[in-house]
């Protein structure tokens, strides 16, 4: 995690890449004795990193939205608020695909005499129905969003949180797996007092801002008092010794992860043409974000999926169902991510499965389906597997239009009319559509929690139990066939060299002057010369890569431009090698900064041999 918060990389990918280097470090080091302890050591390391949380965690972007303690006093209220900044977030999140789930947002609140971490648990109070003023309650809202492997759906939640505090009077914070990613994204530009242990509930956005709450004004601020710290900062913005805002050189790095958004978040889906079985054709259309658990499934399928495809109670991947009178093209939409795992990993076509000849025109969109149509056979597999919430999604629903409703009347939303008059169910017919759309997000989350269940009942769609109804439903895809556009181009696909070049030359810029930004800055580090070379190792491994890539090479490898004498012999600290990983696979002990004594005893053993 200290490599991350320096060489600003994903924290899996770094991990992925530290146990690939690893295993070359022993290789290279002979396959003696010492060298497969080593082995045993590195993966046990890797065992023990993976028990500290799980992918889940570790993909999941977590958020909060505080309104102003007085805008909000009863869980009626929060439901109005709630509902009006879902209706806010519309003309961004409409038509997107989410790559595992959606954006959404649950009421919540804490007692305001008590702090609260990032770690602390959802309050499940916060659905209490009781309508009178709690002025002992902080009320908020709270989402959690898994994004798997799209770094661009943590990047968009960040963006519809600072346009969220840009319109309302809100703050707002967001962490991941990996804990204030936002301080790791502006690492070069925050105060070196700034650490992970010392980061807690500090870190808000706010008026379209990153804000930091500094030591002086609080030295372990509850959520209450943070809050308090923020708003009053921004009341007197004039003051900049009470000031919460970060430096400039820290919004910049931010604004530069967001900048585009709502555009940027369109031009990230990907449409193409598939030729799918009618049934799959259907549930998609119905439900267009299943088609993340589509892919996903497919992705992601083991031997005992495979085996799914291959018998005789395959639903649709049969010859039966993907009979040419039963297969329809539709346009299915993709986020660019989910597009690039179906297109680009190799898959040969079940047997069952009709397929158009290599030389049809239409061989792509039928390539492209059957992939989707295996996904979805994968995916449906899985129904009996998924656990059913004890409280079904219509009597939650309820319950909070419930309070929805009993907000709008105490604010005169309608306006003195007596309840059943017509102008009375004009209001509520208003009201309702008005909370039906805020609300979409939060539905489709909760569908993508047991997708395999919602692709059953949705292939089981009473409609297309009939003959009549099937051909019905075909014949509404064959008469949209001539409206369909072909396929987005796909060009992106191949043509991102220019991208990362350009991302390699801004790093190695921003490198380049770190150390001049923070010169004057005072160091709080006890080892002076261990924060030097902390200092030095971004450019150090930057400046590595960039003279390895401009080595000449030829099939047997990179020739290096030294003296064959002058290459000595490479020796290894096992012991140092492992206390290095420990550290940044996160496997230490955040309270003492100590890796783990048998590390040590290690280097004591090497040391008495020595």
């Amino acid at each position: 995690r200290a490599l991350c918060a320096n060489v600003r990389a994903d924290p899996r990918t770094l991990s992925r890449q530290l146990h690939a280097a690893a295993g070359r470090a022993v290789m290279f080091a002979g396959a003696d004795g010492e060298a497969a302890g080593l082995l045993r050591r590195l993966q046990d390391l890797r065992d023990e990193g993976a028990a500290r949380g799980t992918d889940a965690d570790m993909e999941t972007v977590s958020y909060e939205i505080y309104p102003r303690l007085r805008d909000v006093r009863t869980a009626s209220e929060l439901e109005l608020f709630r509902a009006t900044i879902l209706q806010a977030l519309l003309p961004w999140t409409v038509g997107y695909i989410w790559h595992v789930e959606p954006f959404h947002l649950e009421p919540e609140s804490m007692p305001l005499t008590e702090g609260t971490s990032l770690e602390a648990p959802i309050n499940a109070g916060s659905t209490d129905e009781q309508e009178e003023t709690s002025q002992d309650q902080l009320w908020f809202l709270r989402g959690r969003t898994r994004v798997g492997d799209c770094v661009d759906d943590e990047w968009f939640v960040v963006a519809l949180l600072l346009h969220l505090t840009r319109r309302f009077p809100v703050s707002a914070r967001v962490w991941d797996g990996d804990g204030e990613f936002l301080l790791i994204e502006s690492a070069y530009a925050i105060p070196s007092w700034l650490q992970p242990h010392s980061a807690t509930n500090r870190v808000w956005l706010h008026n379209g801002q990153l804000h930091i709450i500094p030591r002086e004004a609080l030295t372990e601020p509850s959520v209450p008092q943070a809050l308090q710290t923020v708003e009053r900062s921004s009341d007197e913005e004039g003051d900049t010794a009470r000031s919460t805002t970060a430096s400039e050189a820290a919004q910049e790095c931010i604004k530069e992860r967001v900048e585009g958004y709502p555009d940027r978040a369109k031009n990230g889906i990907h449409e193409a043409v598939c030729r799918l079985p009618i049934r799959v054709a259907h549930a998609l259309q119905k439900q267009p974000q299943l088609i993340s658990a589509v892919v996903h499934a497919f992705y992601n399928r083991d031997p005992a999926d495979m085996q799914t495809l291959k018998t005789a109670q395959a639903r649709f991947v049969s010859k039966q169902a993907t009979d040419d009178s039963k297969m329809v093209f539709s346009r299915v939409r993709f986020s660019k991510t989910l597009f690039a795992m179906l297109v680009l990993q190799p898959f040969e076509a079940p047997k069952s499965f009709g397929m158009l000849p290599p030389t049809s025109p239409h061989a792509s969109a039928a390539q492209l389906g059957m992939k989707v149509a295996c996904g979805f056979e994968i995916l449906c597999s899985h129904a009996s597997d998924e656990q059913q919430s004890d409280v079904t999604p219509g009597a939650r629903e309820d319950r909070q239009w419930t309070s929805f409703c009993a907000s709008l009347k105490r604010n005169g939303y309608f306006r003195g009319e007596l309840e059943g008059s017509a102008a009375y169910k004009d209001l509520l017919a208003r009201a309702r559509s008005r909370y039906s759309d805020a609300t979409a997000s939060t539905r489709v989350h909760r569908m993508m929690a047991t997708p395999a269940s919602v692709a059953m009942q949705l292939v089981n769609d009473p409609s297309l139990q009939e003959e009549t109804g099937l051909t019905h439903a075909i014949n509404k895809f064959v008469d949209a066939r001539a409206e369909i556009h072909e396929d987005d181009d796909s060009s992106w696909l191949y043509d991102g060299q220019s991208e990362l070049d350009a991302a390699l030359l801004a790093r190695e810029h921003e490198l380049k002057f770190r150390p001049s930004a923070q010169a004057d800055e005072p160091s709080l580090d006890n080892d002076a010369a261990s924060s030097q070379r902390m200092k030095q190792l971004p450019t150090t491994i930057v400046g590595g890569v960039h003279n390895f890539v401009h080595k000449v090479s030829d099939v047997e490898g990179a020739e290096l431009n030294v003296e064959s004498d002058a290459i000595d012999a490479v020796h290894i600290d096992h012991g140092k090698l492992l206390a290095t990983l420990q550290t940044a696979l996160g496997i230490v002990d955040p309270e003492t900064d100590e890796v783990a004594d048998d590390v040590h005893d290690d280097d004591d053993d090497d040391d008495d041999d020595d």
